[in-house]
């Protein structure tokens, strides 16, 4: 990481403009993940890191879900639960 950097990781918002091929649209309403730079008022990342915003839910809500659902499952992953829990083990998750 070469500083000064713009942190965080979560950010949600609309779409402002798209290059070809995009499998998003001028004027989405996405929710993403990146590395740095999220606090930016902008943010250019692939749309491969994008996805919409659920219905019901406002934008400040959906900027808060992809860091702390990305480390729960991480936690599950680790703990070895996730993706799927091996018919060999019965351990259950408290």
């Amino acid at each position: 990481v070469g500083y000064p950097i713009c942190p965080g990781f979560d950010f949600a918002g609309v779409v402002e403009r798209v290059g070809p091929g995009a499998s998003v649209q001028d004027g989405d309403t996405v929710v993403g993940i990146t590395f740095f730079g999220a606090y930016s008022e902008r943010v250019l990342v692939p749309c491969h890191q994008l996805f919409a915003v659920p219905k019901g839910m406002s934008i400040a809500q959906a900027a808060a879900l992809p860091s702390v659902s990305g480390t729960a499952l991480h936690a599950l992953a680790l703990a070895g639960l996730w993706p799927s829990l091996p018919a060999s083990r019965n351990r259950a998750v408290l």
